[in-house]
């Protein structure tokens, strides 16, 4: 494979793969926020929210905006 090729090769899996590093990140929150209510420690989300203001790097309407995209059967198994 040329240089030139393989670098556009590489340069579009970085992205891709930056890209796919942060849905992961953005799901591991949300289950971690959602964790949280379902086993009862904090009373909704935004009480959870409030709990992990320090540890998250969104800020609560992302969270929202999040879960307004939650499919509801997704929802259901919570």
């Amino acid at each position: 494979m040329p240089t030139a090729r393989r670098s556009s090769t590489q340069k579009k899996a970085q992205a891709q793969q930056l890209r796919l590093s942060g849905i992961t990140h953005a799901r591991r929150t949300l289950v971690r926020l959602l964790s949280l209510v379902v086993c009862r420690v904090r009373p909704s989300v935004h009480a959870a929210y409030q709990a992990m203001e320090g540890t998250l790097q969104v800020i609560a309407k992302s969270v929202y905006k999040k879960l307004d995209g939650t499919e509801a059967t997704v929802a259901k198994l919570w």
